[in-house]
């Protein structure tokens, strides 16, 4: 079964329903949020739009500013949302018309650029990940394909590592008392955890270290075929469901899964080159 992930039209289409379920959720939550978008409420457009529209005048800030204002934000949101849930039945048999996959692009751009403040990794991996699927269809061909698949690979494999480094040179990462106060923080803390934490130094230290040790060695995942991306692939998996379920970081989940049949796909060709 793994051997499908060296057809690039497979992977790409893979990829495409993961990231887009990533697209379901985030904009789920925000539909389901709604009142936080409401006049004098946290993402009121009509304090945003002040730092927003200041490299725009004219027609086009008029435009955003209709587009932004509550309820018509939620609006658009529903309709990325449709439209996610509509190419995502596409793509278990088909390819998306280039025309979809630049309008759910465009949609997650606008939706970005709204709540600019309030973006996430998940979020800009999200954008990154469209971003080349759509380069990969308007090229059309086996190379561009695979040029698409090859770069969502290493910025996912980059992300890890870039992580990882900084927390590899960070005293408060190496001493393990960062995870600690990350859980006792207020935006992604879990008060029972953090406990568990503090009284136990040695386990946060203990779990700092294998996290930087994931996250340094991840670009290792390419370069020992399916079986070895496999295990890296399967330790990003209990990662990233552990920080959704202690952090409520669930867009991160279904985000860097997305990137995992490009991993796959390319540390195939990787060993297949070795060999």
């Amino acid at each position: 079964m793994l051997n499908q992930f060296s057809d690039p039209i497979i992977a790409i289409r893979l990829i495409n329903i993961l990231v887009l379920i990533t697209v379901c959720i985030n904009s789920s939550e925000i539909i389901f949020s709604y009142k936080n978008y409401t006049n004098n409420d946290i993402f009121d457009w009509e304090v945003l739009k002040y730092e927003s529209l200041k490299r725009f005048d004219g027609k086009r800030a008029s435009f955003l500013n209709f587009l932004y204002r509550f309820p018509n934000y939620i609006f658009a949101v529903g309709i990325l949302l449709v439209l996610s849930l509509i190419s995502i039945a596409i793509l278990f048999r088909h390819d998306l018309p280039i025309w979809l996959n630049a309008s759910l692009l465009l949609l997650i751009l606008m939706i970005h650029y709204r709540t600019g403040f309030g973006m996430d990794g998940a979020d800009q991996l999200t954008g990154i990940i469209l971003f080349a699927l759509l380069l990969g269809r308007l090229g059309n061909t086996p190379l561009t394909y695979q040029a698409c698949i090859w770069f969502i690979a290493l910025q996912s494999v980059l992300s890890y590592f870039t992580a990882g480094y900084f927390k590899l040179i960070s005293p408060v990462w190496q001493n393990g008392s960062a995870l600690s106060g990350v859980m006792n923080s207020v935006g992604y803390g879990h008060k029972d955890f953090s406990v568990f934490l503090i009284k136990r130094k040695w386990a946060s230290l203990i779990l700092s270290w294998m996290l930087i040790v994931f996250e340094v060695s991840f670009p290792l995942s390419l370069f020992f075929g399916k079986s070895g991306a496999i295990i890296f692939i399967i330790g990003g998996i209990i990662f990233h469901f552990l920080n959704a379920m202690i952090m409520g970081l669930n867009n991160f989940f279904w985000a860097f899964v997305a990137t995992y049949p490009a991993i796959i796909f390319a540390a195939i060709q990787v060993r297949n080159y070795i060999n």
